[in-house]
């Protein structure tokens, strides 16, 4: 599979370190201009406010202290509607599925995660951009 993220700058938000880690090397093994990461949805509603317009996808974990992936998504679809969105949790039930759909997500996927699931995810949203 061939995705084309040279040109694209993302922000993970993910608050356990392995996770942050497979993401943020599987983005950059995979030519992501830039990435950036918060530890929590507060740092990324922090980093988001003062960064308008830098990132052009999120991968965003939904349980976290202080502010969860759905604040972060809620602020997102405000401020930048057209940002696509990823959601990566272990919330597999179909209510968390449906708040995340309500709320404007562009993919939903599930922990552990795989990381071909992720790259194939990231191929369907580049294609679609």
């Amino acid at each position: 599979m061939s995705i084309d993220l040279k040109n694209k700058r993302f922000l993970v938000v993910e608050d356990q370190p392995q996770p942050m880690n497979l993401l943020t090397t599987l983005l950059k093994d995979l030519g992501a201009l830039e990435v950036f990461t918060a530890s929590d949805g507060e740092a990324a509603l922090t980093f988001l406010r003062s960064n308008d317009n830098i990132v052009d996808i999120i991968i965003c974990d939904w349980n976290m202290p202080r502010c969860s992936g759905i604040d972060v998504l809620k602020f997102v679809r405000r401020a930048r509607p057209e940002v696509p969105f990823i959601m990566i949790t272990a919330n597999v039930d179909m209510g968390s599925v449906k708040l995340a759909r309500e709320n404007g997500v562009n993919a939903y996927i599930t922990k552990p995660f795989k990381l071909d699931e992720v790259e194939g995810t990231l191929a369907d949203i580049v294609n679609q951009l």
